[in-house]
């Protein structure tokens, strides 16, 4: 049942796409609330909190628990992330494999398996609510598509006064 409280929530995963399957996906999420509980700024670099720090080494660690993935550029900031991760063919999985969600159908080894297991660890290491519901993805399509969302990453920290995540930005 809907109601005011809790509204029933857009889909935003592309209807006709198959997550688990092979390619190289740029993945946002952000902290509940855009909190600034990552990290802050200072002269264009990102200073990490602690849970910062546990962001950026759960994201490195996803390839321990995820045969089939390899990780890309990636940047944590002040209340959002940035990554690109790219899962191949393997059919091996062995983290994940055979769970039943209680709610969506969230399929083992699929994209949303992958960042819900990777939000999971960061919350489980620091004791609270600190993830927005969901993330946003955008399937890569060719090598250009690549390295715009690389250089994209790579300019975020540099680019903080402009960033809409910025809880200080005054823009159009």
């Amino acid at each position: 049942m809907v109601d005011e409280k809790h509204p029933k929530r857009k889909r935003v995963r592309a209807p006709h796409w198959d997550y688990r399957q092979a390619g190289s996906y740029s993945v946002t999420i952000c902290a509940d609330n855009r909190e600034c509980l990552f990290g802050s700024m200072r002269e264009g670099k990102v200073e990490l909190t602690a849970i910062g720090r546990s962001v950026e080494e759960a994201w490195r660690d996803l390839p321990k628990h995820y045969s089939n993935i390899v990780l890309d550029e990636f940047v944590v900031m002040p209340n959002h992330f940035h990554g690109i991760l790219v899962i191949s063919d393997s059919p091996y999985i062995h983290h994940d494999a055979g769970i039943k969600r209680s709610f969506g159908n969230i399929e083992a080894g699929s994209l949303s398996s992958i960042i819900r297991a990777f939000k999971a660890g960061v919350t489980r290491n620091a004791g609270g609510r600190i993830w927005q519901t969901g993330f946003h993805e955008h399937v890569i399509r060719d090598e250009n598509d690549l390295c715009n969302h690389r250089q994209y990453i790579r300019n975020n920290p540099a680019r903080w006064e402009f960033d809409r995540e910025n809880p200080d930005f005054v823009g159009p």
